[in-house]
C-alpha cells in the first residue's frame, strides 16, 4: 500500500470523494486508492480475512439468488 497516497484521505472533504468502482465493486478515491471490500468486511466485523475469503469463494449462506462474490468480493460474480 502506498501509505502517502493514502495521507490525504485524513482530510474529511478528500476522504468525502469516495466512489464505488463500477467494475470491481470496491471503494476508491480519485488519487487512486482503493480497497478491497473482502478486507473491509473482515475488519469491520473481527473475522479472520480467510474464513472471510473461504466463505465468499464457497458462495454465501443462504444465497438463494445464485450470486457468486468474484475475486474481489461482492462484484456480481465476475471473474
Amino acid at each position: 500500500m502506498d501509505v502517502a497516497a493514502c495521507l490525504p484521505l485524513s482530510k474529511v472533504s478528500c476522504f468525502a470523494l469516495l466512489s464505488i468502482d463500477p467494475e470491481a465493486g470496491t471503494l476508491v478515491w480519485p488519487n487512486g486508492v482503493d480497497s478491497c471490500p473482502d478486507v473491509l468486511y473482515a475488519e469491520a466485523t473481527g473475522r479472520d480475512i480467510t474464513e472471510v475469503g473461504n466463505e465468499l469463494e464457497e458462495g454465501l449462506p443462504g444465497n438463494r439468488s445464485g450470486f457468486t462474490p468474484g475475486p474481489t468480493g461482492m462484484n456480481g460474480g465476475e471473474t
